[in-house]
């Protein structure tokens, strides 16, 4: 299924070798018959490491959707 993924609004907090990232994100399911909208809240902490930093933990929080568009 085509999708087209829009992230947006990066927020990143950095604390020492520790930092929370938060963002918007749109996805458009471009699917034939139904097309579909997605808003989500993504929320990610990253560690810093020997080799640069990397992400630890990544949730994405459902906040919207409209179908048949």
């Amino acid at each position: 299924m085509p999708t087209q993924h829009f992230i947006t609004g990066p927020l990143i907090d950095v604390h020492g070798d520790r930092a929370t990232i938060a963002a918007n994100l749109l996805v458009v399911f471009a699917h034939e018959g139904a097309p579909r909208l997605l808003g989500e809240r993504y929320e990610l902490e990253a560690a810093r490491a020997e080799s640069g930093w990397r992400i630890s933990r990544v949730q994405a929080r459902p906040i919207w959707e409209v179908s048949n568009v």
